[in-house]
């Protein structure tokens, strides 16, 4: 089989799913598109598997980031990772190659595409503990506590 020379041979080369040998014969394409539909407990089954195998090769912290779990669109057939931190991203794309493989694989399915994104962490604001902070806290619930303060000329802060 020869391949195109320029861009208009790729954009005019006709796919097809056979192609001729050398002696006529039909060669069926090795490209695969399976398609078969599975239900959510196939795919955690199948998640479960790889992560006791990749358990056993000795890569916890894959592991622990598989366990934290996934959110899965079946209409995309998408499987998403919210991860929290860089680490468990670096680890899980070492094994994501082999993870995606062995899904299609054992769920009939070529569509099946994964996504790993770093978590949206929520800012959680730190406890007010001296009374400077605790009155100021007051304040930014309520602005009428600071008007009262410059009015009275008190010293929250003493």
């Amino acid at each position: 089989m020869r391949l195109p020379q320029n861009r208009e041979e790729t954009l005019n080369r006709q796919d097809t799913p056979a192609q001729e040998s050398a002696d006529g014969e039909a060669v069926v394409a090795t490209g695969q598109n399976r398609a078969e539909t599975f239900s959510q407990a196939d795919l955690k089954k199948h998640w479960n598997l790889f992560a006791e195998k990749v358990r056993e090769k000795g890569n916890m912290t894959a592991v622990m980031a598989m366990q934290k779990g996934y959110d899965y669109d079946p209409d995309s057939l998408r499987i998403q990772m919210n991860l929290s931190n860089a680490g468990e991203i670096e680890f899980m794309n070492d094994v994501r190659t082999d993870l995606m493989q062995y899904l299609r694989d054992a769920l009939q399915n070529d569509r099946l595409s994964m996504e790993i994104a770093m978590k949206k962490e929520e800012i959680v604001q730190a406890k007010a503990y001296t009374p400077g902070e605790k009155f100021e806290e007051m304040v930014r619930k309520n602005d009428a506590l600071g008007k009262l303060k410059d009015r009275l000329g008190l010293d929250p802060y003493f």
